[in-house]
């Protein structure tokens, strides 16, 4: 039966979080999963790694429906058509309670409060957003895996385990990415890689784990590794300054996405790469995760005049029970 609970999804090409909210702005529960991004892995699976989250999120709040569904896609660059979106619900999910948008749109939901600013998200992929002083969006990167986008995490580890190869074959320079590679695909010999990567458990998802090594090792001073992370920063800083250089009123910049997250020196070199280009930024964390932004979209779509609380009381009520849950 469906109730007052909001959900709000963030699904990454890695990883999905979801958190659902009461109509008044309290936060009930969160919830991670396995990764949704249908272009890599299929719409069905990632129907059914959505639905379970949705499913493990309802009985963490004792809730057995939900009145909006939110989710904030990896595989989108727009709204999803009714086609999709219906493709999407298969028969696990209402479409008519179901609306499906860009994680960018949900980044930015979290990030910025609808105030002109920037979102750059560095995750399984990379893309970033720009919302202008007269409510327009424009966006940039997001290709996906085929062309690939800087400084997302799939695009680090293709390039690692490239830059592996080209040592063994005595192309590239030495580089701890190749014991890395080793380790992390648990081989003997290089050419037994070839087994690895073509395996039919192999998804960009689980490729992109081996960025991790990659961006550990150019921490750590490998110069090959280097090359790559701070090459990838650099374009993704480049693309960022010419977008606010369209549209200075953007003056604020969340950083999101696992490479950011869980690589404070990675973040802070981006930070001063993109302040040596553009400078007087206020770059920074977002005011919300994605999952909460996606929970606002809902909140507001359900949103009358006749409302008895504000969003301004909403987003304080999601600020308080956040720091409480924490």
């Amino acid at each position: 039966m469906p109730t007052d609970i909001i959900i709000g999804v963030d699904c990454g090409g890695t990883r999905t979080s979801a958190a659902a909210v009461r109509a008044d702005g309290v936060l009930l529960g969160r919830c991670e999963g396995a990764g949704a991004n249908f272009n890599n892995i299929g719409i069905n699976a990632a129907r059914d790694n959505v639905f379970n989250i949705i499913t493990n999120l309802l009985k963490l709040c004792g809730a057995d429906g939900y009145r909006v569904l939110v989710l904030g896609m990896s595989a989108l660059d727009a709204p999803a058509d009714e086609e999709t979106a219906r493709r999407f619900a298969g028969e696990l999910f209402d479409p008519t309670r179901l609306r499906m948008v860009s994680d960018a749109t949900i980044a930015m939901s979290g990030a910025t409060l609808g105030q002109p600013g920037m979102v750059i998200i560095c995750g399984t992929g990379s893309m970033m957003m720009l919302l202008d002083g007269g409510g327009r969006e424009h966006v940039a990167l997001g290709w996906g895996i085929i062309p690939g986008d800087p400084g997302g995490s799939y695009t680090l580890a293709v390039q690692g385990v490239r830059a592996a190869i080209d040592a063994w074959e005595g192309v590239g320079a030495s580089t701890a990415l190749t014991e890395a590679c080793m380790s992390f695909f648990d081989i003997k010999t290089p050419r037994a890689l070839i087994g690895r990567l073509y395996s039919p458990g192999v998804t960009p998802g689980s490729l992109a784990d081996f960025a991790r090594f990659v961006l550990d090792a150019a921490r750590d001073g490998d110069k090959a590794a280097a090359n790559i992370v701070y090459g990838n920063l650099r374009a993704v800083a480049e693309k960022a300054a010419m977008l606010i250089g369209e549209h200075p009123e953007a003056r604020t910049v969340a950083l999101v996405g696992g490479v950011f997250d869980h690589n404070k020196w990675a973040r802070d070199w981006f930070k001063n790469e993109l302040l040596d280009r553009v400078p007087n930024l206020l770059i920074g964390p977002p005011e919300f995760p994605p999952e909460i932004g996606a929970a606002l979209i809902g909140l507001k779509s359900t949103r009358s005049d006749a409302a008895c609380i504000s969003m301004d009381e909403i987003i304080i009520n999601i600020k308080k029970s956040i720091n409480n849950k924490n």
